[in-house]
């Protein structure tokens, strides 16, 4: 599970209709080809740290499998 604040934290807004931090870092994030998921949510909560300058920092929990899922294949994997 992906949450996009910590315990005890409010989410960064987005101006006008613009998606929040986190919505924009997964949307980009999830483009990316090959990239397995458990790296992928790193890659997100770091963007949102950035972008946010600590402001609002994602967190997840849970435990997956040893398989890896890599939610867009890289186009050799295909």
């Amino acid at each position: 599970i992906a949450f996009s604040v910590a315990a005890g934290q409010r989410p960064v807004r987005a101006a006008g209709a613009a998606p929040g931090p986190f919505v924009a870092a997964l949307v980009t994030n999830l483009g990316v080809p090959g990239v397995e998921l458990v790296a992928l949510l790193r890659h997100v909560a770091d963007d949102v740290v950035r972008t946010t300058a600590g402001r609002q920092r994602p967190v997840t929990s849970g435990s997956l499998p040893d398989e890896r899922f890599v939610p867009v294949p890289s186009s050799r994997a295909r």
